[in-house]
């Protein structure tokens, strides 16, 4: 929508881009994004010229009868390429030019395009909290050459190329990722209590990447085990895994590790299912997600010990059996207790021994069930060697 007005495919040709002078990153990750994405929408954009006005000119222009003109107005004015207020809208919180160029456009989620998106946005709008907002990012250095007075069309040229070859690293980077998966990756069919199937894959690489490839492969979990000893545990949006369980998870990864770390194991850490605090040492628990993060410190529990930890933590049932049970036995209880005093009495009456008959029925009862948090199959190093490892498939 060009203010109130909407504007069709293929309607109206674009002979040239105008940006406010001193142009800023997030405008040229816009101008390469409709260059390469929107040829159809506007015809002539492929090389259309950029060109550059001052701000309170800009600002001031109709942006749908520059359009008509052949003039497609970015970051600026009543265009729908500009997240800040304008005259018929507020300002659209969260995103940048280029994320908004790329949510209208159907490419936001685009693989090729994410990562390059998602970091532009964040230097555009949280740059104080954004970790590769560093001296030599190009959003910074266009702000440098600017300020040593370097002509707008220099810096964006510049800028453009550099955007450009961040762009194809991105999409080479998940297309090489997507090919090295099944390499750093290992598929495990397990269940959960309720017998629902569960597909985990088990990443021994540093790169986050991958974890993004499992679920795009449609994986319910991904477990990366990585070089410094850090884990990290995800499932899949809308998977069958659900937080209880990696809750428990959690529970048993802290108390673990508080043990191999020789430190003192609160006695409510210990119940299974126990609700602890999000942060235990150097795990914390995702709610929002339904996962797991690893901080900086490593854990100190072996790799193997980590994967029967999680195994098992599948598994558990989160439902209380145990005390459903003690509540179905104890009317049994009662009519036994009964039952042998009876018998205590007549054996009081009689010279000879009483004859106790066994229940064995009653006995079974008696025997209620116990849930352990322990790992079934975690082992030491040395132990490992001759233990068989749980049964992997390597992905197709």
């Amino acid at each position: 929508m060009f203010g109130t007005t909407e504007v069709m495919p293929g309607q109206y040709p674009v002979k040239r881009l105008g940006y406010h002078k001193g142009v800023h990153f997030d405008e040229v990750v816009t101008d390469l994004a409709l260059r390469r994405n929107t040829g159809k929408f506007y015809p002539g954009i492929k090389t259309a010229e950029a060109v550059f006005i001052d701000r309170e000119t800009l600002g001031k222009v109709d942006a749908f009868a520059n359009l008509k003109a052949g003039l497609l107005v970015i970051g600026a004015g009543d265009s729908p390429y500009n997240e800040h207020e304008t005259p018929s809208r507020g300002e659209v919180a969260g995103h940048c030019a280029a994320t908004l160029a790329a949510g209208l456009h159907g490419f936001l989620e685009d693989k090729n395009w994410k990562r390059l998106l998602e970091e532009t946005r964040r230097m555009d709008r949280t740059p104080q909290e954004f970790e590769g907002n560093v001296p030599g990012h190009v959003a910074n250095i266009m702000k440098v050459m600017v300020e040593m007075g370097a002509e707008d069309h220099e810096v964006f040229n510049w800028a453009t190329k550099a955007a450009e070859a961040m762009q194809i690293k991105a999409e080479n980077f998940f297309d090489g990722a997507m090919q090295e998966f099944e390499k750093v990756a290992q598929t495990q069919h397990l269940h959960l209590y309720t017998n629902q199937p569960v597909r985990l894959a088990i990443i021994r690489a540093d790169e986050q990447v991958f974890t993004s490839v499992a679920f795009r492969k449609k994986f319910d979990a991904a477990l990366a085990l990585k070089s410094d000893g850090t884990i990290f545990f995800g499932t899949r949006k809308g998977g069958p895994i659900p937080l209880a369980t990696v809750g428990e998870m959690f529970r048993r990864l802290a108390v673990w590790n508080l043990r191999a770390c020789k430190q003192a194991v609160p006695r409510a850490y210990e119940e299974p299912g126990a609700k602890l605090p999000d942060d235990v040492g150097p795990l914390h628990l995702w709610r929002e997600a339904i996962g797991i993060l690893n901080k900086d410190v490593a854990l100190k529990l072996t790799q193997r010990q980590v994967i029967s930890i999680v195994q098992d933590s599948l598994l558990w049932d989160p439902r209380p059996a145990k005390r459903h049970n003690e509540r179905k036995d104890r009317p049994q209880r009662e009519e036994r207790k009964v039952i042998e005093k009876v018998k205590s009495a007549a054996a009081g009456f009689s010279n000879t021994p009483a004859i106790v008959e066994s229940e064995p029925e009653v006995a079974a009862a008696d025997a209620a069930p116990v849930q352990t948090d322990a790992p079934a199959t975690v082992a030491e190093p040395a132990q490992l060697e001759s233990a068989p490892a749980p049964e992997t498939v390597p992905v197709a």
